[in-house]
């Protein structure tokens, strides 16, 4: 299965592959204190739909955010927004981002969250251990043991989540019908299947939230 292609068909346009609507991103660009010429770490920003928002929100004369992981202790700000499984999941992600910032420096992350403790039947939808995901409540922890704090936090409305969810599906299932003759039909149809499940098991548009945190270094 391409699950970066499937990725990609089902978020279609969607300029940031997450639950939150776009207009909500310049909120936490806003808290980053950013000047035209600091540098930005980003990591796994797929289309770089935040770096844009950030050259919208400074000017064109600002310039884009690097798109590598490599730490340099130098970096204004360290952004990870959905793609901290790229970085060994939420405290080794917090905890090298956290060395890529100078001090003083900032730390975007964006990741999903057990809103309520999952259901068995949700779990098996899913494919996942209760211990994939963390608690909001139990978020502060773990920013602490990487030496950060938060200093703001935006999360997803049900109305958002629900609407990201199923037009994920119903990308897929466009697509599908678009290209019926195509290998990877099969497995996009598996992968709605499979999403259709989850969302239709009991508590699946209420167990997981998307939170964007930023938070600060000393």
């Amino acid at each position: 299965m391409d699950r970066d292609r499937i990725f990609a068909i089902t978020h279609g346009d969607r300029a940031f592959h997450n639950p939150l609507e776009p207009a909500r991103v310049p909120e936490a660009l806003d808290r980053l204190g950013l000047g035209a010429g600091d540098r930005v770490l980003d990591v796994g920003c797929g289309a770089g739909g935040l770096p844009r928002a950030r050259r919208r929100r400074r000017g064109s004369s600002s310039p884009p955010a690097r798109r590598d992981v490599e730490p340099g202790g130098d970096h204004a700000a360290a952004c990870c927004v959905g793609s901290l499984h790229a970085l060994g999941g939420l405290a080794d992600g917090l905890r090298r981002l956290r060395g890529a910032i100078a001090p003083g420096g900032a730390v975007v992350i964006a990741d999903g969250f057990w809103e309520r403790r999952p259901d068995p039947a949700f779990l098996a939808a899913l494919g996942a251990s209760e211990d994939a995901l963390p608690s909001l409540e139990g978020l502060p922890a773990t920013c602490a043991d990487a030496g950060l704090e938060p200093v703001w936090v935006a999360t997803s409305t049900a109305e958002e989540w629900q609407r990201y969810e199923w037009t994920l599906v119903s990308n897929g299932d466009r697509w599908i019908r678009e290209h019926p003759g195509d290998p990877l039909a099969a497995d996009v149809r598996a992968w709605i299947d499979a999403a259709r499940a989850r969302l239709l098991a009991p508590g699946g548009m209420e167990t997981i939230g998307f939170a964007l945190v930023v938070l600060r270094g000393g």
